[in-house]
């Protein structure tokens, strides 16, 4: 970006930040692509659901016998 087509740095730095912005949407769009490439299709089983809260659970249990 040449600082010179602008006339003050108050025209510059909303254009820098802007930039910017659009960068970082731009890593984050390509880092969530990469993610989703690798991820199922479909629903997991309901075997993953109750896995799921069998640990939530463990840790609540544990979370609780330590603050007792």
């Amino acid at each position: 970006m040449n600082v010179g087509a602008y006339d003050t740095v108050n025209e510059y730095l909303p254009e820098l930040i802007r930039q910017r912005r659009q960068a970082r949407i731009e890593t984050d769009v390509k880092l969530l692509e990469e993610a989703l490439h690798g991820a199922p299709n479909a629903e997991p089983p309901q075997q993953f659901f109750d896995t799921v809260s069998g640990v939530q659970k463990c840790l609540r249990s544990r979370r609780r016998n330590r603050t007792s």
